[in-house]
């Protein structure tokens, strides 16, 4: 139980409490028109990661690297917050599929996979909401592709920085590296929501830095996200692997059919590099 508990403050870190519950997202059309000179930076900024027609080519992408996360049940006052790390694979099908699946790597806990194909959840609540709001911020981190299932209306442009409104009506704002004309920074606040899902009217301010740019086929991609809340380190996001349009299709994203259990007597890895099973406990021999 106390292994569980432990397992979901981890997750509520990492996620956010954002992530946690269930809502309906507003119906704002994508890319309603902002100013021309808006249009015409987002169009620039698109040309230095390798251009439009280069990203808008990529239909898919799988990630791996690891996740390195706070773990909000230790002490407030302690030195050391307690960073848990992952392994984590990220499958995306561009406009509606998203599969993220890890694994702890010292620790006895199943590992989690969430995640949407369609209208369908993949893992942990029935609510894909959640789960289009990371795909939502992380498409546009890596691409920035704004028409997706989470779609993000370009609204204007103040200095190096683009403004974006998300389908919740919240301000998004991307801030651009002068020099290389590359996204360094998204600012946004996410809705906080009580461990039982239900919103609590608060917002939790979110900074993810983007960086270490490397090239994949024909476009420029970042390797590093690292994600703060309310000014305070939460988690970072290391991809050693990164493959553009790699042949997935919608059979990819479902719930296998039978986890392997470990000694632990929780699901974990059956292929530690490439997938994560269902992460439900199975019966105790010697009963419940």
């Amino acid at each position: 139980m106390k292994a569980g508990i432990a397992a979901l403050c981890w997750l509520v870190a990492v996620n956010g409490p954002g992530t946690v519950g269930s809502s309906t997202t507003a119906a704002i059309p994508a890319n309603q028109a902002g100013s021309p000179r808006a249009q015409s930076r987002l169009e620039e900024v698109r040309a230095a990661m390798g251009g439009a027609e280069a990203l808008a080519s990529i239909k898919s992408l799988r990630l791996r690297g690891t996740l390195r996360g706070r773990n909000v049940s230790a002490r407030p006052d302690t030195k050391d917050p307690a960073f848990i790390l992952q392994r984590v694979r990220i499958s995306l099908l561009l406009p509606d599929h998203y599969l993220r699946e890890t694994e702890f790597v010292s620790l006895p806990f199943p590992g989690n996979r969430l995640g949407f194909a369609g209208q369908r959840a993949l893992g942990g609540s029935a609510d894909i909401e959640p789960h289009r709001e990371a795909f939502g911020y992380l498409v546009l981190a890596l691409l920035m592709e704004t028409e997706a299932a989470f779609p993000f209306a370009l609204r204007g442009v103040e200095g190096d920085t683009l403004e974006f409104k998300d389908p919740y009506g919240i301000d998004v704002l991307v801030d651009l590296d002068p020099a290389a004309g590359l996204p360094r920074r998204i600012r946004y606040e996410t809705r906080v929501r009580a461990l039982g899902g239900a919103l609590t009217g608060k917002r939790l301010a979110v900074e993810s830095e983007v960086a270490d740019y490397k090239r994949v086929g024909n476009v420029l991609v970042p390797h590093r996200l690292t994600t703060f809340r309310s000014g305070a380190l939460n988690s970072e996001l290391r991809f050693d692997l990164i493959e553009v349009n790699p042949p997935l299709t919608a059979a990819d994203f479902r719930r296998p059919a039978d986890p392997p259990v470990s000694r632990f007597g929780e699901p974990r890895l059956a292929e530690p590099e490439s997938r994560v099973v269902w992460a439900t406990r199975p019966p105790h021999p010697s009963g419940p």
